[in-house]
């Protein structure tokens, strides 16, 4: 993946995270991979899910039934433990992805990937008081222009240098 398609695909996952309550602790998104680290606290199967299955349908794919639990992508492994462990069936499988296009179809789940989005354009990790003010841009209905700015202004007040290492 190209670091846009990294953006986007983590993006996906923290906009599910945060709209369907499950903490978001980090946020990475390097040139060929990132990461959306949850926790502490629980989430049901079928939330977490949808949350791993927004990072991949971001980009407009859906892995077939069964999701295989030896595949190379982590997030398809991911929802093949759910798969195994809940014992699934085609019906089970396509009610989630359905359920996840139409999660990501509502307008609070677009606002906060661009936020998302945004935030990660110029830096590699969001986590802490970052994290933080991405949060509550969306949380405010502000979008791109605040977000980076509000980042921009909180790495200033910390004298840290606001350019992205290519």
């Amino acid at each position: 993946m190209t670091r846009e398609e990294v953006i986007e695909h983590e993006s996906s996952h923290a906009s599910a995270c945060l709209l369907l309550g499950i903490p978001i602790r980090r946020i990475t998104a390097g040139h060929t991979e990132g990461c959306v680290t949850i926790g502490p606290g629980r989430c049901s199967a079928r939330d977490y899910g949808i949350m791993v299955a927004a990072g991949w349908m971001a980009h407009g794919k859906v892995p077939d039934f069964p999701p295989r639990s030896d595949a190379y992508d982590g997030d398809e492994r991911k929802l093949a433990a759910i798969v195994q462990a809940l014992d699934w069936s085609d019906s089970d499988w396509n009610s989630l992805i359905l359920d996840a296009w139409n999660f990501m179809a509502r307008p609070e789940f677009e606002r906060a990937e661009v936020a998302f989005k945004a935030g990660l354009s110029d830096r590699y990790v969001l986590e802490g008081e970052m994290l933080a003010a991405v949060i509550s841009c969306v949380r405010q209905r502000e979008v791109e222009e605040v977000v980076t700015d509000s980042l921009l202004r909180l790495e200033r007040e910390k004298g840290k240098d606001v350019s992205i290492a290519a």
